[in-house]
């Protein structure tokens, strides 16, 4: 009977540290790699002019909601661009607008909105969709935030994510209110919709559709900005 072949341990160990140190060296160049793309795209960034601004953000309007697609007692308030010209927008983006929602019951109802951020590539507003907060909410007030599950509603987004917290007032128990947000990337868009969630206001479900809407809104969005050159690029 033939001996068993045989591999030394010696052997084995030192094959593992040699992959080990190739695949180190291998994520070390690409990082460095990585950070010096990023450091020449900061350094060569220049802010968009306000005629640029303008002409991206002429048609953003329509990739928001209307009225006629909020549940009853909504409707469509402003859209207005998302920050003052004069102002940097996040992630340096060529244009951005928001557009806020309101309830025919003010006493009750805490309003919606809906923001929209255009990049010059898809790696801007990839890169702008990790480092874009949901939103800026005082954890004193809304301790928790639960992971809200999209799956099923089939989103056509490049990337999504959504979470709900409750409302804890500093006086009194909370009343089951509820503000639920969502983000996600179409391509060189980043869409972020924001809206209270409580019997006053509109229910989970309707939060859900709403996102399904924009969903279809932004698809058209991206198709219809495709072609179009800015004078930056």
């Amino acid at each position: 009977m033939e001996p068993k072949a045989t591999f030394p341990l010696y052997t084995l160990r030192r094959a593992v540290k040699q992959t080990c140190l190739i695949v180190a060296l291998f994520c070390g160049l690409l990082a460095v790699g990585s950070l010096c793309f990023v450091t020449w795209q900061i350094s060569t960034w220049r802010a968009p002019s306000i005629q640029t601004r303008k002409q991206v953000e002429a048609d953003m309007p329509k990739c928001s909601l209307n009225s006629s697609e909020l549940p009853d007692g909504w409707y469509r308030l402003w859209a207005d661009s998302f920050v003052p010209y004069e102002k940097v927008l996040p992630g340096r983006a060529l244009g951005g607008i928001s557009t806020g929602f309101a309830h025919d019951n003010t006493n009750a109802a805490r309003p919606a909105s809906h923001s929209i951020l255009f990049y010059r590539t898809n790696f801007h507003a990839a890169f702008a969709y990790r480092m874009h907060r949901l939103g800026i909410y005082n954890s004193r007030f809304y301790p928790t935030w639960e992971p809200l599950d999209l799956t099923q509603t089939n989103l056509s987004a490049d990337e999504y994510h959504a979470a709900c917290s409750e409302f804890m007032p500093d006086i009194g128990p909370g009343q089951g209110d509820y503000t639920c947000r969502s983000k996600a990337r179409y391509g060189q868009f980043v869409s972020r919709f924001d809206t209270a969630v409580s019997s006053r206001d509109m229910s989970v479900e309707e939060m859900i559709q709403l996102v399904q809407a924009l969903d279809k809104h932004m698809l058209a969005c991206v198709d219809s900005y495709a072609n179009k050159t800015w004078e930056e690029e």
